[in-house]
């Protein structure tokens, strides 16, 4: 985030499109859970921190801007992407909505 305002002065839009879908696998009796956790710190800790440092740089500067980060139809589908894939889009999900309550006042 400070690079981005140092380079070009003001952080006013952010476009959030973290996402890896993981090893594929047929069923969550395969899930591994090493691999979970790799799929959710990509596509669901590396979302948070980008709202929230991008939140705060914001508000830091009295910008009413924009952070917007990518989902996908696994977010309120199940069975189209693998399980992680699935898990971690539909927790993004509620991250933004939950980010948009807050932040949207």
């Amino acid at each position: 985030m400070a690079y981005a305002i140092e380079k070009y002065g003001s952080l006013d839009i952010i476009y959030n499109n973290a996402g890896v879908l993981g090893r594929p696998m047929d069923s969550i009796l395969d899930m591994n859970i090493e691999d979970l956790d790799n799929t959710m710190a990509v596509n669901l800790r590396a979302s948070a921190q980008i709202i929230k440092h991008g939140a705060r740089a914001m508000m830091a500067r009295n910008i009413a801007g924009s952070i917007i980060c990518s989902g996908s139809v696994a977010s309120s589908k199940g069975g189209s992407g693998p399980p992680a894939y699935t898990i971690s889009k539909h927790s993004l999900l509620g991250l933004v909505r939950s980010a948009s309550s807050e932040l949207g006042r």
